[in-house]
């Protein structure tokens, strides 16, 4: 892909304004006529709505360490939680296991005055979870990805 100038991209788009034609903004350039068009489509496509930018990195930065995987799943639509997890990981962000523990026991405290939900670890990942049953032992998360308990082990 053709790299240019500030200068030379001020002038790609000042002649396309113009309805100067593209042989002649290609030559000006010193590219060819498709060079000249893929980097008029590079530049005013809009960005994939699952593509990270520097605003949702800085915004994951600040959720990914107290927010729930249900909060952070529709804060960042489009994006998986593996997805969130691995983005994450790449910026170097933690989540903090007592604090999350602590947002999530005052969440639960709150919800268990209105209904039956408990406070219980998860089987799989270890991280408190309301469950709303007893025989409810996966979080939502550790279901979404699949990464739920798939051996028991029985004592006799």
């Amino acid at each position: 892909m053709a790299n240019i100038s500030a200068q030379q991209m001020n002038y790609l788009k000042g002649a396309l304004r113009q309805g100067v034609k593209m042989e002649t903004v290609a030559a000006k350039l010193g590219l060819s006529v498709s060079a000249t068009r893929k980097l008029i489509k590079r530049e005013t496509s809009e960005p994939s709505p699952r593509s990270w930018t520097p605003a949702k990195d800085r915004l994951l930065k600040k959720l990914y360490v107290l927010e729930s995987w249900d909060a952070l799943l529709s804060t960042f639509a489009g994006h998986s939680q593996d997805a969130i997890r691995k983005r994450a990981n790449l910026l170097n962000v933690k989540r903090d296991a007592s604090l999350v523990s602590a947002a999530i026991v005052k969440e639960s405290r709150a919800v268990q005055k209105n209904s039956n939900f408990t406070l219980k670890p998860c089987m799989s990942c270890n991280n408190d979870f309301l469950s709303d049953h007893k025989f409810n032992r996966i979080c939502k998360g550790c279901k979404q990805i699949g990464s739920g308990v798939t051996s028991y082990k029985v004592a006799l």
